[in-house]
């Protein structure tokens, strides 16, 4: 099996690759620096408060997406209920590092996310550049003035585990090619949340069929396994332990959805067409949510069928199979925008030179930085023109891949991770 690093030049021509990584690396030190600079000057030199003041979410609940899902793992087991709303496997997780003390666990997380993020972005983004100082340069600004990973680390949210598991799945997959380990990673991703499933169509659409039963099995087994464990090990019934989760999923709904707390420091899509709802205090109709599941439903449905029996650059599959995972959820937090490194980093490596290139680096790196520069309302849930923003980028994004058709001459799709 060759490497991918013998073939990569071969694919992608370094000037191509230097010019896209450049120009993102720009985009996102100018925009973070300015967002930073705007925040500064409005908490301290203005005295708005919060949330102008920041990009982030309320500075005394930092941490707090942790902190919050090891206490409630701690109650559990001493016999206290838990609203837990995530699945079993992912409670079952929580379990298990309360082995750890809080702090600790906290720790491992961080470093498991930003060692897999520097290792992918040193591998595959900023190895175009020649000199060393300037491969690290670019490293720091990718992670260190990212506003979806200074977000995650903020709420130190287990997405966190979410990338390593993915990154681990595409690594097994076009790497060192491991049907079963891919397989296994990816099952995990489903198992902690349903989302990385869109991720399917990409077997789907290469024929890979293996992996595909693989990670469908893996994936209940996972599933099925956790709720086992979580109900041993907290003395519960299966019924009882599903009746928790019901009711954290029925909080989260009634809170995050129909409350609308979950629009700011959002991007999904249906916090874009119910914006106008939410800014003048309407009561959500249960029509509405009805009537979005079936659009949203029939959006990915024909996205489906365009990666899996027309698309033939992998970059583009990879992509058209991220962004449904956040773009069409009720609730999608801008931690979750860490998962565009994927198909950011299949697109840097991508042999084709498109004349839409600019403009895919651009929307890339619009949804790398800060942009809530004007507030819709200040008031709860305290909503700016970020909840724009980031779901026109995500739209724009499918909208040129799929209207931006392969005509090269050569591109074989279906090869090693270099062949993006």
């Amino acid at each position: 099996m060759k490497a991918v690093t013998d073939t990569r030049t071969l694919l992608v021509e370094p000037d191509v690759k230097r010019s896209r990584v450049r120009l993102l690396v720009t985009i996102v030190l100018v925009g973070t620096i300015a967002s930073i600079v705007w925040h500064y000057m409005s908490g301290f030199y203005f005295r708005l408060g919060y949330p102008r003041s920041t990009f982030l979410f309320i500075p005394r609940d930092h941490f707090n997406d942790w902190d919050n899902l090891y206490i409630y793992a701690q109650d559990y087991l001493r016999g206290v209920p838990g609203p837990f709303g995530y699945f079993p496997f992912a409670i079952l997780t929580a379990v298990a590092a309360t082995v750890l003390p809080m702090r600790v666990g906290f720790a491992l997380v961080i470093v498991l996310f930003l060692a897999v993020l520097v290792l992918m972005l040193r591998g595959w983004v900023v190895d175009c550049e020649e000199h060393v100082l300037t491969r690290v340069q670019y490293g720091f600004i990718l992670v260190v003035l990212s506003y979806p990973v200074l977000f995650a680390l903020d709420r130190t949210n287990i997405e966190m585990l979410l990338f390593a598991f993915i990154a681990g799945f595409f690594y097994f997959l076009y790497v060192r090619e491991s049907p079963w380990l891919a397989a296994l990673l990816l099952a995990a991703a489903i198992a902690f949340k349903l989302y990385p499933a869109t991720l399917l169509l990409l077997l789907l659409a290469e024929r890979r069929f293996k992996p595909l039963v693989l990670t469908v099995v893996f994936a209940l087994g996972l599933t099925a396994g956790g709720a086992v464990l979580i109900a041993t090990l907290g003395h519960y019934s299966l019924a009882e332990v599903y009746r928790m989760n019901a009711g954290g999923k029925d909080l989260f709904q009634q809170t995050m959805v129909i409350g609308g707390g979950g629009v700011q420091h959002g991007h999904s899509l249906w916090g874009l067409v119910g914006l106008p709802r939410i800014l003048r205090h309407t009561a959500l109709a249960g029509w509405q949510t009805t009537l979005y599941t079936v659009a949203a439903g029939m959006i990915f449905l024909g996205l489906a069928v365009h990666v899996v029996f027309r698309e033939t650059e992998r970059w583009k599959r990879v992509l058209l199979a991220m962004v449904p995972a956040l773009l069409l959820p009720f609730v999608s937090a801008d931690y979750t925008l860490i998962m565009m490194y994927f198909p950011l980093v299949f697109f840097l490596n991508a042999p084709r030179v498109s004349r839409w290139d600019v403009a895919y680096v651009a929307l890339f790196g619009v949804l790398l930085v800060p942009v809530d520069y004007y507030y819709l309302s200040v008031y709860s849930p305290g909503v700016s023109i970020s909840v724009i923003v980031y779901p026109l980028a995500l739209l724009a994004l499918l909208l040129l891949a799929i209207g931006d058709p392969q005509r090269a001459v050569g591109d074989v799709p279906g090869g090693s991770l270099s062949e993006a």
